[in-house]
């Protein structure tokens, strides 16, 4: 390859002159790549690892942090269900909705 004449091709061949480099973190063969792997997980980590609150809490943390958003949050029942979703999809003037599979 030439030497780069733009500033973008410049980056470009950057970016894949890194992406080539034998030496990349986790390379099976490179034990320099096996040691930053290990200098990474010896990184401590003194947050907490499992959540204090319990679940009903947590759904309505979650709850509060989608409505941050403006999120359309709708609590329903099993029975209740197919009556919210028609009504959402009156309000929001819509006939169908997409469902995926499963």
């Amino acid at each position: 390859m030439s030497e780069p004449t733009t500033a973008r091709d410049a980056m470009l061949k950057n970016i894949r002159g890194e992406r080539a480099r034998p030496d990349q973190v986790g390379a099976p063969d490179n034990p320099r790549g096996n040691d930053v792997d290990r200098s990474y997980s010896a990184i401590p980590r003194n947050y907490l690892h499992r959540d204090l609150l319990d679940l009903e809490d947590r759904l309505y943390l979650f709850e509060q942090r989608l409505r941050e958003y403006d999120a359309g949050v709708y609590q329903a029942t099993a029975s209740s269900l197919p009556s919210i979703i028609a009504r959402v999809l009156s309000f929001r003037e819509k006939s169908s909705i997409a469902v995926p599979q499963g």
